[in-house]
């Protein structure tokens, strides 16, 4: 390259770093696709972007809008914004997009969350480390709302309080006792 098409380059780059700067100033907004931020030890810990930055040091490598917060190993601890699907005893679960937060174990896989997902439903859940839900809360479109508590171990002792369908449902179970209350407004069954 001559000199003079290497002082035609600097100026036109220069040109366009002016008119950055000039709408820099003008708006007090800065434009960018992905920030990385680092550690004391030039670590990445912190990704904001639509997508994130792809970096070596992540474990996940799917590309979501969201601001994600990584540990010293490069985990996702916790995931702002568009949450990708949920890592779940280390494989992960294909699940309706959501916008909101997901949290994070120190192996990755998901302990709990609140979203609003693209089918509809908005919910809030903590889980086990089991993976298992332990507590949730939310609403089913055309179905209803509710609460749920469930049992780390038992599929069967939980409790749920809601509105499905229209009805009020109130849920108490535990092993080997049920019992239904013919004279109820509520649907379901009851711990005697």
């Amino acid at each position: 390259m001559s000199e003079q098409n290497k002082m035609e380059e600097l100026e036109r780059r220069m040109a366009i770093l002016e008119e950055n700067l000039g709408r820099f100033m003008k708006h007090r907004t800065l434009r960018l696709r992905g920030l990385i931020i680092e550690d004391e030890h030039g670590q990445e810990r912190i990704l904001l972007g639509a997508p994130v930055p792809d970096i070596e040091g992540r474990i996940r490598r799917d590309l979501t809008t969201s601001l994600i917060f990584l540990d010293e190993k490069g985990i996702d601890r916790l995931v702002v914004g568009h949450v990708p699907d949920p890592l779940i005893k280390g494989q992960i679960q294909e699940r309706s997009p959501a916008v909101g937060m997901a949290f994070n174990g120190h192996d990755g896989n998901e302990r709990g969350g609140i979203g609003v997902f693209d089918n509809g439903v908005a919910g809030l859940a903590f889980d086990y480390l089991s993976g298992k839900e332990a507590v949730g809360m939310g609403v089913i479109p055309e179905k209803g709302a509710f609460i749920e508590v469930n049992h780390e171990t038992n599929k069967v002792e939980e409790l749920m309080i809601g509105f499905i369908d229209g009805k009020p449902l109130v849920k108490l179970a535990a092993p080997g006792s049920e019992c239904e209350d013919p004279d109820s407004d509520l649907q379901g069954r009851c711990n005697p």
